[in-house]
Protein backbone atom coordinates (compact mmCIF):
# COMPACT_ATOMS: atom_id res chain seq x y z
CA UNK A 1 0.00 0.00 0.00
CA UNK A 2 1.19 3.22 -0.51
CA UNK A 3 1.48 6.27 1.76
CA UNK A 4 0.72 10.33 1.72
CA UNK A 5 3.40 12.17 -0.06
CA UNK A 6 4.93 14.78 2.34
CA UNK A 7 2.83 17.88 3.15
CA UNK A 8 5.73 20.07 2.81
CA UNK A 9 6.35 18.53 -1.09
CA UNK A 10 2.18 19.82 -1.56
CA UNK A 11 3.15 23.41 -0.09
CA UNK A 12 5.70 24.16 -2.26
CA UNK A 13 4.29 22.34 -5.29
CA UNK A 14 1.34 24.85 -4.74
CA UNK A 15 3.54 28.07 -3.80
CA UNK A 16 5.33 27.37 -6.94
CA UNK A 17 1.50 27.53 -9.04
CA UNK A 18 0.49 30.26 -7.00
CA UNK A 19 3.95 31.97 -7.84
CA UNK A 20 3.20 31.63 -11.55
CA UNK A 21 4.12 28.41 -12.83
CA UNK A 22 2.14 26.25 -14.32
CA UNK A 23 0.50 22.83 -12.34
CA UNK A 24 1.69 20.75 -15.24
CA UNK A 25 5.56 22.15 -14.92
CA UNK A 26 5.57 22.29 -11.27
CA UNK A 27 4.32 18.24 -10.98
CA UNK A 28 7.42 17.78 -13.79
CA UNK A 29 9.84 19.77 -11.15
CA UNK A 30 8.80 17.79 -7.94
CA UNK A 31 8.29 14.64 -9.84
CA UNK A 32 5.04 13.73 -8.86
CA UNK A 33 2.16 13.13 -12.00
CA UNK A 34 0.18 15.74 -13.69
CA UNK A 35 -3.00 14.53 -12.14
CA UNK A 36 -1.93 14.85 -8.38
CA UNK A 37 -0.64 18.15 -8.91
CA UNK A 38 -3.83 19.26 -10.65
CA UNK A 39 -6.18 17.64 -7.64
CA UNK A 40 -3.89 18.57 -4.61
CA UNK A 41 -4.36 22.68 -6.20
CA UNK A 42 -7.83 21.97 -7.05
CA UNK A 43 -8.19 20.62 -3.28
CA UNK A 44 -6.40 23.67 -2.06
CA UNK A 45 -8.12 26.39 -4.23
CA UNK A 46 -11.71 24.72 -2.89
CA UNK A 47 -10.65 23.98 1.36
CA UNK A 48 -7.87 25.69 1.84
CA UNK A 49 -6.72 22.75 3.32
CA UNK A 50 -3.14 20.83 2.44
CA UNK A 51 -3.41 18.23 4.68
CA UNK A 52 -3.40 14.54 2.31
CA UNK A 53 -6.90 12.95 1.91
CA UNK A 54 -7.68 9.64 3.49
CA UNK A 55 -6.44 6.48 2.14
CA UNK A 56 -8.67 3.86 0.95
Amino acid sequence: MTRPLLTDLCERLIAAVGGGMSRRAAAERFGVGEATAIRWVERYRRSVCIEPEKMG
